[in-house]
């Protein structure tokens, strides 16, 4: 069959046949439509979901780099606050020692200045 005698069959049905005609080609137009539609849609969610597994993914290094930080960072200060605290206990010795050194003088001291003071009463 050729195009002119299509054209000849399709002039001679009635009106609403022609209608169904149109209305059958209109919905064949919109099923394609909504499959192509529909098939570039599944496609973007398929990229969108391997994206977000790859955000998934780097999310998750960060997070564990931060982790090893903060670890890391938690024992240099340990580390250096234990440094800190054994000093500070040295200087506390130290200057118990000192203080117990210039008690010990000031007893002396007194003591001497006590002889020198009852000899200037007694003379």
């Amino acid at each position: 069959m050729n195009y002119t005698q299509q054209g000849i069959e399709l002039a001679q049905l009635s009106t609403p046949a022609l209608l169904g005609v149109i209305v059958i080609v209109l919905a064949y137009i919109v099923i394609n439509l909504y499959k192509k539609i529909n098939h570039e849609n599944q496609e973007k969610v398929k990229e969108l979901i391997l994206l977000s597994k790859e955000t998934n993914k780097l999310i998750s290094e960060q997070i564990n780099t931060s982790k090893a930080s903060s670890e890391i960072l938690v024992k240099f200060i340990e580390s250096h606050c234990q440094k800190t605290h054994e000093k500070l206990l040295e200087i506390e010795d130290d200057i118990k020692d000192i203080n117990t050194k210039l008690s010990h003088i000031s007893h002396i001291r007194n003591n001497e200045l006590s002889k020198i003071y009852k000899g200037n009463n007694n003379a």
